[in-house]
C-alpha cells in the first residue's frame, strides 16, 4: 500500500460514517460556523473559521459524528525533501499534527494559508458523490511539543491529497521532522 492508498484509508473510516450519518435525516451538511449577517465566526490566535458535521434541519441541533474505528498500521516513517515524515495510526476526525524545526510563527502562518484553502470560506465546493464537501472542518492553536509546536486538526471530509499538500508546504517551510498521529 502507497502513502496516498494508506491516508485514503484511514480518510474512508471517517467519511464513510459521516457519510451514512448525514444521509439518515435532513440536515445541513459540513456547515461553517457563521454569525447572524452570514460572516464567518472565527476564533483562537489563528483567528480560523470552523465547520460542524452537520445540523439537523428539524431542530437546529448540531450532529457530531466520530470516526467509529481507527486504522491499524505500523508506523510509516518516510523522507520528503528535507522533512522526516512520520504516521502512526490516527483518526481523519482528529488527527495530531506536530512540526518540529520551525518557528511559531512560520508554523502559524503555513497551516492558515494551507487551512484557509482547503476550508473553502464561501462554499463553493460541489457535493460529491458520498454527500460531503471535499472540506477541512477546524485546526487548533498551535501549542508547545518539545522542539517544536502541536495542533488538533478535523480534517473533515477533505481529500487525502490535501494533507499530502500539508506535507510539502511543512517542507517546503523548513520543517525538520512532522509527525502525524
Amino acid at each position: 500500500m502507497t502513502f496516498s492508498e494508506l491516508l485514503e484509508a484511514v480518510r474512508g473510516a471517517y467519511t464513510e460514517t459521516l457519510s451514512q450519518a448525514v444521509q439518515q435525516q435532513a440536515c445541513h451538511v459540513e456547515s461553517a460556523l457563521r454569525t447572524a449577517d452570514g460572516a464567518l465566526t472565527t476564533e483562537g490566535e489563528l483567528g480560523l473559521p470552523c465547520r460542524v458535521d452537520a445540523i439537523v434541519q428539524q431542530d437546529g441541533s448540531s450532529l457530531t459524528v466520530d470516526a467509529r474505528s481507527r486504522l491499524q498500521f505500523d508506523p510509516v516513517q518516510l523522507q520528503l525533501a528535507g522533512t522526516a515524515v512520520t504516521m502512526v495510526p490516527f483518526t481523519w476526525d482528529w488527527l495530531q499534527l506536530e512540526v518540529q524545526g520551525l518557528g511559531r510563527d512560520r508554523v502559524a502562518h503555513t497551516l492558515q494559508d494551507w487551512f484557509w484553502q482547503g476550508f473553502d470560506a464561501e462554499d463553493q465546493n460541489a457535493l460529491a458523490a458520498d454527500g460531503l464537501y471535499g472540506v477541512l472542518h477546524f485546526l487548533s492553536d498551535l501549542q508547545p511539543a518539545g522542539e517544536g509546536w502541536r495542533s488538533a486538526v478535523d480534517l473533515g471530509s477533505a481529500p487525502a491529497e490535501a494533507l499530502e499538500e500539508l506535507l510539502w508546504r511543512l517542507s517546503d517551510a523548513g520543517a525538520t521532522q512532522v509527525t502525524l498521529g
